[in-house]
């Protein structure tokens, strides 16, 4: 029996080709079997899944390129971190352009958010004379592997859209009006946008419109009270390829106040007694009830106000009325608005004291 050192020392100390690489394989899968472990090696399916959708639009002198990060490689196991993302640029005949390479720290977003990336249209079109281009966004892990390109996206270059001016806001009782003025160089066929957000908020999210707006006034009716809003305006073309929107109009705040008083009192009776006239009545359902105030008319007299009194009160006693002489009453509710707001008065109940009361004052005293 011939064992593998002695074949090894038998052998020509320069085999013939053939023998050579069946040598360099038999090495290869001897060492692949061993325990001794190389560097790990990527799958060839470990490259990010390709982004699904991209939402391109042109605002301003930039493209705008919106889309959600994948989740996984294409081998299933998650996406870690964000990836660097790359618009290219197809060419005739050739290699496509990298325009821009948006590293991680750029890109900031987790697998699976979406991100927003932005860069001069004049940047995307560098070298290029036709009006037209068609670019793809691909991502790569941090192994480098590359994956798939996304839809084209066909752009085609324009002049950026002049901005609205002049846009200002006011409370009206429907809610919060904008207005604003088109540039004077402005194309007849712009449609408008409006956006809000909490001052509080870095993103601003979707438009208020449900469509883009033919006019230069917006009504809207759904600002919660007591919120600090701004407002902003942008001008669009929404039919062009991609979408066209000029740069953000200037920056409007308001906040809503309340005015909306509660309902008045209801079911309000008055009854003469001894010690004088106590008023009786229901409180409204309201949220923000804050007081009451109770009004007083003495004969032919104006009605003035008598007493405030909180919103837990239901019944309160007059003790400064005279014999004989007839009263009239009215309650009204106050919200907690700053300052409050008052609602209509109570329907108006009136009573007489009689002459008899103890201790009665006369008539005029």
């Amino acid at each position: 029996m011939v064992y593998p050192e002695e074949a090894a020392r038998d052998r020509p100390a320069r085999p013939p080709g053939g023998l050579r690489l069946a040598g360099v394989v038999l090495l290869v899968m001897v060492s692949a079997g061993c325990g001794k472990k190389g560097p790990p090696l990527a799958p060839l399916g470990h490259r990010p899944e390709p982004l699904a959708t991209v939402d391109t639009r042109q605002v301003g002198s930039d493209l705008v390129f919106a889309f959600a990060l994948p989740t996984s490689y294409t081998d299933g196991d998650p996406l870690a971190g964000p990836p660097t993302v790359r618009l290219l640029r197809e060419s005739l005949g050739g290699e496509p352009v990298v325009v821009q390479s948006f590293a991680p720290e750029v890109v900031r977003a987790a697998p699976g958010t979406r991100v927003t990336l932005q860069l001069p249209i004049a940047a995307a079109f560098e070298g290029v004379t036709a009006p037209t281009a068609t670019f793809h966004l691909d991502t790569r892990g941090p192994k480098g592997k590359t994956s798939a390109w996304s839809a084209p996206l066909a752009v085609t270059r324009s002049e950026p859209l002049p901005v609205p001016v002049g846009l200002r806001s006011q409370q009206l009782s429907e809610g919060i009006q904008l207005e604003w003025s088109a540039a004077a160089d402005s194309p007849t066929d712009l449609g408008y946008n409006v956006y809000r957000r909490a001052a509080s908020d870095a993103e601003w999210g979707k438009p208020l419109n449900a469509a883009p707006l033919g006019g230069v006034l917006f009504m809207d009716r759904d600002a919660a009270v007591g919120i600090l809003f701004e407002y902003r305006v942008e001008a669009v073309i929404p039919a062009s390829k991609p979408p066209r929107a000029s740069a953000p109009s200037e920056v409007v705040r308001l906040q809503r106040r309340d005015e909306t008083p509660p309902e008045p009192p209801t079911e309000v009776r008055a009854v003469a007694g001894q010690d004088g006239i106590r008023i009786f009545w229901f409180p409204p359902v309201s949220a923000d009830l804050a007081r009451f105030r109770l009004y007083r008319a003495a004969g032919d007299s104006p009605s003035t106000l008598i007493a405030e009194l909180s919103r837990d009160a239901t019944i309160h006693l007059d003790t400064e009325v005279s014999a004989g002489v007839t009263y009239t009453y009215r309650v009204t509710a106050l919200d907690a608005a700053d300052p409050p707001n008052e609602s209509a008065p109570s329907t108006a109940v009136s009573e007489t004291v009689p002459a008899e009361r103890t201790g009665a004052a006369p008539p005029g005293v």
